[in-house]
């Protein structure tokens, strides 16, 4: 026996299919982050913490560059980048294709915002970070939170000892190099020169 199936039923089956399908991945999203820990506990777990701004944003904003304001734990200058996506070789090869590679955990940061950021790990010198660490929008009652070893980077204008060392150390080779050609000029004319009595050439 034949049933006939309406237009109408058959346009709220096919909307209930996609609405479950919505909701598993999104469940499946949710899912991929467990509980966080307590703030405090998150900051003595994490490798780098500092607070700073967004200066730029690549890859649908899950690479941002900061403006470092305030160093909480870590070995940090006057700027960083942060990744909040895949690794920058799977993003930078998939961009060259044409593509664009996801993950469920992908954190992307808004340009002018400023951010507590915890990451937990470095890849050749980028910050790596994700949905599911305690990175969040710096608001003030966070400053009570702020350690005593806290530091302000120097900006990056400022010239360091280093580099006055260096700059030190050419121009003392620049000067001697310029007595000794003194030197050498002035035993070339003293050698030169016809001894008392003698007839000039």
């Amino acid at each position: 026996m034949r049933f006939a199936v309406r237009p109408g039923a058959r346009v709220a089956s096919m909307f209930l299919v996609v609405l479950a399908s919505t909701l598993l991945s999104s469940g499946a999203a949710l899912a991929s982050c467990a509980e966080p820990p307590p703030l405090e506990e998150a900051l003595g777990a994490a490798e780098t913490v500092f607070v700073g701004t967004v200066t730029g944003v690549r890859f649908d904003g899950r690479v941002a560059s900061f403006e470092v304001e305030d160093v909480w734990k870590g070995d940090l200058g006057g700027s960083a980048v942060v990744n909040g996506g895949p690794s920058l070789a799977e993003l930078e090869a998939s961009a060259a294709q044409g593509q664009s590679v996801h993950t469920s955990v992908d954190r992307s940061y808004e340009p002018g915002r400023r951010y507590l950021v915890l990451s937990y790990r470095s890849d050749a010198g980028v910050l790596a970070d994700n949905a599911c660490s305690s990175t969040r929008i710096y608001t003030a009652d966070l400053a009570g939170l702020r350690p005593e070893t806290a530091y302000e980077p120097a900006p990056q204008s400022e010239t360091g000892g280093e580099g006055i060392a260096t700059w030190t150390v050419v121009a003392l080779v620049v000067a001697g190099i310029g007595v000794g050609a003194g030197i050498g000029l002035g035993l070339r004319s003293v050698r030169h020169r016809p001894p008392p009595g003698a007839a000039p050439a």
